[in-house]
């Protein structure tokens, strides 16, 4: 995957950019594959104290399961036709249009 783990100035606080003319639709595929999997996750990221060891351990295996299968929907052209749903918006775009 051409993906870039970017942190402005500060890395507990990580977000997942993809580099694809798509990366919403595979940012939102990459959401739907970690919810299968009992992650939340939009590809931000906030560190705290409740991460602990064991539970960034099973975090890294649902991801490690999911890039895989993520790269083969990019690759096969099949991104959006893996959605069970509408691409996610951008920012608060839901709220004003």
């Amino acid at each position: 995957l051409d993906v870039e783990v970017f942190h402005p100035d500060m890395a507990p606080l990580s977000h997942l950019v993809f580099k694809y003319p798509n990366a919403k639709a595979v940012q939102t595929l990459f959401c739907q594959m970690m919810l299968e999997r009992g992650y939340l996750d939009n590809g931000n990221f906030y560190a705290t104290l409740a991460h602990t060891g064991s539970l960034l351990e099973e975090y890294e295996a649902a991801v490690r399961e999911v890039f895989p299968a993520l790269a083969g929907a990019v690759h096969g052209r099949r991104v959006e036709a893996s959605l069970k749903g509408p691409v996610a918006h951008a920012g608060f775009a839901r709220l004003t249009s």
